[in-house]
């Protein structure tokens, strides 16, 4: 086989990639490169150029998946900032005024306004969208461990509550 040159190499390369990711065997693609380019080259040379091609592939995925993390972290932090001012918002006392008129409906001779304030506690609701946030981002870094279930175990206790009547 003639040593191919740098920009055969990677006409090659774009048609083995096209040829691999439809499903085709080494043999057929190189059979089939051979074939459109008037080159040589054997299904040994596909399997090296196929092992380069899935490294940059995968290095290339994963960099668009590092990506795609950071895009979502960062949104994730943006609504739990907003979640947070709205818990400290709705945790803020509330000032209300109470106007109430004396006198009969066509005349009114004396108005009597309250001022009061209200503290409140906070809406809970922000909370759960807090703890969303942290269970997403725990979820992305891969900080929550695989849950564990012993169906064996657990099946056999099923089966001896079902026997003594529990």
């Amino acid at each position: 086989m003639a040593h191919r040159s740098k920009g055969e190499r990677e006409s090659d390369l774009t048609l083995i990639a096209e040829l691999y990711t439809k499903g085709r065997s080494y043999r057929e693609i190189a059979h089939e490169v051979n074939h459109r380019t008037g080159r040589s080259i054997t299904h040994t040379t596909v399997s090296n150029e196929i092992k380069k091609l899935l490294k940059e592939w995968e290095a290339s995925r994963n960099e668009l998946i590092d990506h795609q993390k950071f895009i979502e972290l960062a949104k994730i932090d943006r609504l739990e900032k907003t979640y947070w001012d709205g818990y400290e918002k709705s945790c803020q006392p509330v000032k209300k005024s109470v106007t109430k008129k004396k006198g009969t409906p066509n005349q009114v001779n004396d108005i009597e306004k309250t001022d009061n304030e209200e503290s409140r506690v906070g809406d809970p609701r922000f909370l759960d969208g807090i703890k969303w946030c942290i269970e997403q981002r725990c979820k992305i870094f891969g900080i929550n461990a695989p849950q564990k279930f012993d169906v064996e175990t657990n099946l056999f206790q099923e089966l001896m509550k079902s026997a003594t009547g529990e």
